[in-house]
């Protein structure tokens, strides 16, 4: 016999689904970022299935990859913003041609996977129509996308990423280096003012005296306590920093542990600019002195302490007492070519030294002794018994 011709129903193509989303024929209205809706996961029915002639019926769903956390069970994909996913589409292989709607005012998408970047804090509907010889489906998925609110100490690009109080500090809308591939949301502290979990870091020493050629983040800040780098953000360290509120740091500073940026530098570390002057806003505490080839960035301290972990308090022969770097072995001593590790009272003169109690280190990082300019070429010279920058 010859075989009946069965003719498919007209349906509607992918020229006409995106009038169709907008006056809701498919899904119903389209849902606006943290609207509270009437169901958890809502599935649109198909508007064009085929005809009950033995044929299979379509089928269509969607997933994403990318989240930060993904909730099978109520087909949640979760993370901090931005967050970026990719969708695939799950269903009958006859569907070819696709519609997205990623519910959060952006334009549509015909890609079959689409990537898609959510910048903003919210919650977000989704919606898929397909589109195929057999006929045409739509899924739609409520709330199928949280992007969570940055809390204190978390990345951020813009202060709307951030809660409630919060700012985006070295976003995109201001530079402060190469440090910062992207901010961090905080807020600015008094001493005492941070909440539970947070302390107060003042970033304030060293600042220029005119505010206008201050980075942004040299100011007290509430951050993130940690115990070590793994309890921060990416991109961020567990730093000793010196505690306060706002103003000059006192002559023997207290040290707390947040999560910050690699800069300003730490205390041991080099702070000489490029042109050969010393820079006082690279530190942390505020203060670089003249020693080594590449100066040091260090903190006045005295017989109660002063210094962070890993340095030493060391009273020298013209009456500073400076934090240095606490080693073990000279390679601890090699970022700069003029510094040895050595004991307390290894030499004498202006430079000689005597560690100053309290303080675990028998050694330090100190400007190394020398008997003639050989003993500190090709980067300095012999002075006063001991090694000099040019």
């Amino acid at each position: 016999m010859p075989r009946t011709d069965r003719r498919r129903r007209p349906f509607a193509t992918l020229t006409t689904l995106p009038l169709l989303l907008a006056a809701g024929a498919l899904v119903g209205c389209h849902q606006r970022p943290d609207q509270t809706p009437t169901d958890g996961a809502a599935d649109a029915a198909p508007f064009d299935a085929p005809a009950g002639d033995g044929i299979a019926p379509l089928s269509l769903d969607f997933t994403a990859t990318g989240c930060d956390t993904f909730d099978l069970g109520a087909s949640r994909c979760a993370g901090a913003a931005p967050l970026t996913v990719i969708f695939s589409p799950i269903g009958s292989p006859s569907l070819t041609q696709f519609l997205w709607d990623f519910g959060d005012g952006t334009p549509t998408s015909k890609a079959r996977a689409p990537t898609h970047t959510y910048t903003l804090p919210g919650s977000f509907t989704v919606t898929l129509v397909g589109d195929g010889a057999s006929g045409s489906l739509s899924r739609m998925h409520t709330q199928f996308i949280v992007v969570a609110v940055a809390t204190l100490g978390q990345r951020c690009d813009v202060d709307a990423q951030c809660d409630t109080g919060l700012r985006c500090l070295c976003g995109s809308t201001a530079d402060c280096g190469d440090a910062f591939a992207r901010g961090l949301c905080v807020v600015d502290c008094a001493p005492g003012a941070c909440a539970s979990g947070a302390v107060c870091a003042d970033l304030w020493a060293g600042a220029p005296t005119d505010p206008a050629q201050a980075a942004p983040y040299q100011r007290a800040l509430c951050l993130s306590a940690c115990a070590d780098d793994t309890t921060c953000a990416p991109g961020l360290h567990c730093r000793q920093l010196p505690s306060g509120g706002g103003g000059p740091a006192a002559a023997a500073p207290a040290w707390v542990r947040g999560c910050f940026a690699p800069v300003p530098a730490d205390v041991g570390q080099p702070c000489r600019s490029p042109d050969g002057t010393l820079s006082a806003a690279a530190c942390t505490s505020g203060q670089c002195v003249d020693l080594g080839a590449l100066g040091l960035c260090t903190a006045t301290c005295d017989a109660a302490g002063g210094c962070p972990d890993g340095s030493a308090c060391a009273l020298f022969g013209d009456g500073r007492s400076l934090c240095l770097q606490a080693c073990a072995a000279d390679a601890d001593c090699a970022d700069d070519p003029l510094f040895r590790c050595q004991a307390s009272a290894s030499s004498t003169g202006a430079l000689g030294f005597t560690l100053v109690a309290p303080s675990a280190a028998a050694m330090v990082c100190a400007p190394m002794p020398c008997q003639a300019d050989a003993d500190c070429q090709p980067s300095g010279a012999c002075t006063d018994g001991h090694c000099h920058a040019l």
